[in-house]
């Protein structure tokens, strides 16, 4: 699994890293930082990607825009997703 992490100036930057990688391969998980960029790691499930990146609390972020797991789960409803 390759993991390809940019920063999205702008939610179509986002989007267009989405496209890329459900294109180019299964291995890789496309992850755009930033708010702008926050799309990506919701939509991982619906565009076939096996994982992303959470984190327990807002202050632990490991990178910009990361979302915390109670609310990729609450919001998002991110488990039933597909």
């Amino acid at each position: 699994l390759y993991k390809v992490a940019v920063t999205a100036h702008s939610t179509v930057n986002a989007l267009n890293l989405i496209c890329w990688a459900r294109e180019s391969s299964r291995n890789i998980l496309a992850i755009s930082m930033g708010p702008q960029g926050q799309i990506s790691r919701i939509l991982q499930p619906i565009i076939g990607g096996k994982y992303t990146y959470a984190c327990l609390e807002e202050d632990l972020q490991t990178a910009p825009g990361q979302l915390t797991a109670k609310t990729l789960a609450e919001c998002y409803r991110f488990p039933s997703l597909n």
